[in-house]
């Protein structure tokens, strides 16, 4: 099924070809030469970012099962919640990248424990949890980066020292509203599922003042339609 897919392209730079192979996302999906965040979701058209089993997988198709799995075999590490992780029965990450769960309980996911390409980010307030996590998986797969909340400016800068320059953020919504307001965002992947109804939550929370993007890429399979936008930088003070 993958190998037949075709997506056309409706909007991107100059010298995109017209249509793209799924083997060459990567003309349309291409990582800036700096140091990058780029988030990727699923959404109905109405914004939820969940099916009626209550996960986001069930909103995909084979067009974003490409996007996903190209994304993820690019990057140098993923950033994701505890919450997502469990919720979504995350496995280990693709050869060579690094997965980062952010847990401010510093709560270590079971399925996880044995693998090595496995860091927890947590906070100095889940206390007696980072001793444990630090059992668990080894001193230096334990990074407390923050006093309550995971920071995501201390998160980023770690990642970019250890070499790993490229970073996939997958939420989950309270996740991502945090490094959005931290603006330690640049990029989203978006896929949108031609369906309406769902009850799920949006991507995001409110901010203020509300985020601006520009379009980089936007292509279709099918009604399905998938995009690559940039954040709209910090505002000078």
């Amino acid at each position: 099924m993958t190998e037949s897919l075709t997506f056309r392209v409706l909007t991107g730079p100059a010298g995109l070809p017209p249509t793209l192979g799924p083997h060459e996302l990567g003309v349309a999906y291409a990582w800036p030469e700096h140091p990058t965040v780029r988030a990727n979701f699923i959404t109905t058209l109405d914004g939820s970012t969940a099916g009626p089993d209550g996960l986001s997988g069930s909103l995909g198709n084979a067009a974003d099962k490409a996007v996903f799995e190209h994304l993820r075999a690019t990057c140098d590490a993923i950033v994701v919640g505890a919450g997502t992780v469990r919720s979504e029965n995350y496995g280990p990450p693709p050869r060579n990248t690094l997965l980062v769960v952010a847990s401010r309980r510093a709560a270590v996911p079971a399925r996880l424990v044995d693998c090595r390409d496995v860091v927890l980010a947590t906070t100095r307030s889940a206390g007696a949890g980072i001793d444990r996590a630090r059992e668990a998986l080894g001193e230096e797969r334990v990074w407390v980066l923050g006093e309550t909340d995971v920071s995501p400016e201390n998160l980023r800068q770690r990642l970019v020292e250890c070499g790993r320059a490229r970073v996939l953020h997958e939420g989950g919504p309270s996740l991502f509203t945090q490094w959005l307001a931290a603006r330690c965002i640049d990029e989203l992947c978006l896929t949108i599922a031609p369906r309406l109804g769902d009850h799920g939550p949006r991507i995001s929370s409110p901010l203020s003042p509300p985020i601006g993007l520009s379009p980089l890429v936007l292509m279709q399979w099918d009604a399905t339609l998938l995009s690559r936008w940039a954040l709209a930088a910090r505002p000078q003070v």
